[in-house]
């Protein structure tokens, strides 16, 4: 928590001048040139006008590493609380408390109450197994996705996150390859 204590306070000075301002937010997504270890060919990602990525790459291990940086650049803490969810963790993000309005993905009537719900599901276990299941082409293809989305996480600073990793004072946790398709 102490991580983060600094770079939320410039979250919230900064979110602060922006308002008093008038200022809009810089929704811009990263651009440049980076390089990022794990790859066996190169890979570019190029972003269009709307900032919609393009991914080219020469083999499906690199495509995925390219498709997971560029996810982990745009869906990061959307990715994570869908983990968290799908392996019926989420209440330690949001706590315990009640959920109005409940839907078709949130059963129960409190946080805790939709852990126990997905975790009687075993999803976690049941995409280890999938994955154990798949062809090497999509073994790699995920994993190369894995570590995609790692890459980019390890070379971010605290600031360069998603701010609600900040307001939430918690750290993404390593992607790993069956991760996918337990949201998926």
């Amino acid at each position: 928590m102490r991580r983060h204590l600094l770079p939320c306070a410039r979250l919230i000075v900064s979110a602060l001048w922006r308002r008093l301002s008038g200022r809009p937010w810089g929704a811009a997504p990263p651009s440049g040139e980076r390089r990022l270890r794990g790859l066996k060919q190169d890979v570019w990602i190029r972003r269009d006008d709307a900032g919609v990525p393009h991914i080219f790459a020469e083999n499906l291990p690199d495509l995925g590493f390219g498709v997971g940086v560029a996810m982990a650049q745009d869906r990061l803490w959307q990715m994570e609380t869908m983990r968290r969810l799908a392996f019926g963790r989420l209440a330690e993000l949001a706590g315990d408390g009640p959920i109005f309005g409940a839907s078709l993905h949130l059963v129960g009537g409190s946080v805790l109450g939709v852990d126990q719900f997905y975790r009687s599901l075993r999803i976690q276990d049941v995409s280890r197994e999938e994955l154990s299941l798949a062809s090497e082409e999509a073994k790699g293809t995920l994993e190369g996705f894995a570590r995609g989305v790692n890459a980019w996480v390890g070379q971010c600073r605290p600031v360069e996150l998603p701010p609600e990793f900040l307001l939430a004072g918690v750290d993404p946790e390593p992607w790993r390859a069956e991760d996918c398709l337990a949201i998926g």
